[in-house]
């Protein structure tokens, strides 16, 4: 019992100093998708049109709504539109410990650790104003989802419960976007947008051996002005490339510490358009992430993204796609994601319901005097994403 007291206090003081937390958590889980129909696609943000697709890519402006299937927009008309989201976030981590024989064979793994949590953020809101040389974008929308708990349970050789051990990272960073766009010869778009982010975190930790009152180990209030770059090419009605740049946002992560806590971000995506008795949309992204410059502990990672969008009778589309998500951590973890998700017209306006699911599976010894090669941690995180938008 002393050498696991003994250990604890030691990795809480190191994580009051760090801020350091299981998986990639310590910085929050991005939330680089704007919209359900994005969720629904894999994640490919920089070429699908919607009323929030500017705050991904501020050239979709010159869009709005999807020139070549939306159903609120038939005449091919730019129009005033407003969309409305609301997120749900779901986490769900199981830690395992590698058992031994007496022979020294791997015979199984034990689990010390099953967590769960989910939370909701409300947002996307986005505005689109189209005008006579420009069209402008307001909207806010969550960037930095932070929640996450982790709770473990220490029990003798009768299955007793001996301790019990409680971390909980809570809030979230908001995005307030203002772009503008401007369509050079209907076939390039150009896009530009300054971006505020404020929000706010804290961490906390209750230790039964030291009693049952929850200590505030770190806390802060995150903000910081940055700005974004997009780039949008569309020759005619099948074809769509888009290029978003966002530089480094530099603010405070917690009280008395500054760090980069939005890394360097450049996505480079295209769409296809296929005609025929069920059009179909492809879309597909690559995205780099640089999160050296914001700890130079993580990587530069790569990640791809694609999806279908199957346009049905009704105004009815079915999308699904999938993504291979690398670890800034580690890049030989990665993250399979799977995500499907449904839109539909009813004439007042329109709706779109998506969804995604991230499956990994890495070691760590957080918290544990068990070596990293002998802890597992089997982490499956989600999201569901709806919206209601009309256009004007």
């Amino acid at each position: 019992m002393r050498t696991r007291i003994a250990l604890t206090i030691l990795a809480l003081a190191a994580l009051a100093r760090t801020a350091e937390l299981p998986s990639d958590w310590s910085y929050g889980q991005a939330l680089e998708v704007a919209d359900p129909r994005s969720v629904a696609m894999g994640g490919a943000t920089s070429v699908i049109g919607s009323p929030f697709g500017f705050l991904a890519n501020p050239a979709l402006g010159v869009v709005g709504f999807d020139r070549v299937a939306g159903p609120a927009l038939p005449d091919d008309k730019l129009r005033s539109a407003v969309g409305l989201a609301c997120r749900l976030g779901l986490v769900s981590e199981q830690r395992t410990r590698t058992v031994y024989d007496n022979f020294n064979n791997a015979v199984g793994e034990l689990a010390i650790a099953d967590n769960f949590n989910a939370d909701a953020l409300p947002g996307p809101i986005a505005v689109c104003l189209p005008g006579k040389v420009v069209q402008l974008g307001v909207g806010l929308a969550p960037r930095y989802d932070y929640n996450y708990v982790f709770r473990q349970e220490f029990r003798d050789g009768f299955y007793q419960l001996t301790g019990r051990n409680d971390l909980q990272l809570s809030g979230q960073v908001m995005r307030t976007t203002v772009a503008l766009a401007y369509d050079l010869f209907d076939v390039v778009g150009l896009g530009a947008s300054m971006v505020y982010d404020f929000g706010e975190r804290a961490l906390r930790q209750r230790d039964s051996t030291t009693g049952d009152t929850w200590l505030t180990l770190a806390s802060g209030r995150p903000s910081g002005l940055g700005w974004s770059a997009g780039l949008l090419l569309h020759p005619g009605r099948s074809f769509r490339m888009g290029v978003g740049f966002e530089p480094a946002t530099r603010y405070t992560l917690w009280t008395g510490e500054e760090s980069s806590s939005d890394p360097l971000r450049v996505k480079l995506g295209a769409a296809y358009f296929a005609a025929g008795r069920i059009p179909a949309e492809l879309a597909g992204q690559v995205s780099y992430v640089d999160w050296h410059g914001v700890d130079s502990t993580l990587l530069a990672v790569l990640s791809i993204r694609a999806g279908v969008e199957h346009r049905l009778l009704n105004n009815v589309a079915l999308r699904y796609g999938f993504g291979l998500l690398p670890s800034p951590r580690d890049a030989t973890v990665q993250s399979g994601l799977a995500s499907v998700g449904l839109g539909f017209d009813t004439g007042f306006a329109h709706f779109d319901l998506g969804a995604s699911l991230q499956r990994r599976v890495f070691g760590s010894a957080f918290l544990s005097p068990t070596p990293e090669i002998d802890m597992r941690i089997y982490q499956t995180s989600g999201e569901v994403v709806l919206a209601i938008s009309k256009a004007f």
